[in-house]
C-alpha cells in the first residue's frame, strides 16, 4: 500500500476510498498539425523556415502526385517531401536543395525510406543521368551550417516562390 504522500507524487489520489487516476493535463502550442514543439534558436527557426519554403516550392513544381510510385492526390500526411539522397547521408548542402527533392506519399518516403531505386530510374528517365551525376557529386560538398547560409537560401527561395506562382 503507498503512503499518502507517495500518492501525491505518483499522479493519484484517493475517493471514497478507492484511487483515482488524475487526468494529465496536456498544453496546447496552438499549431496545426500537432503538438509540435517550436524551435528556440535563431538558427533552428531559420531551418524550419527554410524547410516550409522547400515544401511549398516542391509541391507547386510537381503536384500532388508521388513521384516514385504516381500515387494520385497527395494530400494531408500523406503528402511528404522526399528526398533523392537521404537527408540523413547528403549533408547540409544538399538536404534544402531542391534538385533533391520530390513529392512522397507516406508509404514511399517513410515505410520504403524515399523508395531509392525507383526514384533513381524515375529522375534519370525525366532528367537525365548527368543531372543525377550532379547530385552525386554534390553530396561530397561540405557546407558550414550558419546563419548566413540558411539566410541566403530563403531569399533564394522566396524570389523562386513568388516568381512561381505570378
Amino acid at each position: 500500500m503507498l503512503k499518502r504522500s507517495k500518492l501525491a507524487r505518483v499522479g493519484v489520489k484517493r475517493a471514497s476510498g478507492s484511487l483515482v487516476r488524475k487526468p494529465i493535463k496536456k498544453s496546447v502550442t496552438g499549431q496545426t498539425g500537432g503538438n509540435k514543439r517550436k524551435p528556440k534558436t535563431p538558427e533552428a527557426k531559420l531551418k524550419a523556415e527554410l524547410w516550409e519554403l522547400c515544401k511549398k516550392i516542391t509541391r507547386t513544381r510537381y503536384g500532388n502526385t508521388c513521384y516514385t510510385c504516381e500515387a494520385p492526390n497527395l494530400v494531408g500526411s500523406n503528402w511528404h517531401t522526399g528526398h533523392f539522397i537521404p537527408s540523413s547521408i547528403c549533408g547540409l548542402y544538399l538536404r534544402y536543395d531542391l534538385r533533391n527533392l520530390r513529392p512522397q506519399c507516406f508509404r514511399c518516403n517513410i515505410r520504403l525510406s524515399s523508395n531509392g531505386s525507383a526514384f533513381y530510374r524515375k529522375l534519370v528517365d525525366d532528367c537525365g543521368q548527368p543531372y543525377v551525376d550532379t547530385i552525386f557529386s554534390d553530396k561530397l560538398r561540405d557546407t558550414k551550417s550558419n546563419k548566413a547560409f540558411y539566410q541566403n537560401l530563403i531569399d533564394e527561395y522566396k524570389t523562386i516562390l513568388s516568381g512561381e506562382y505570378s
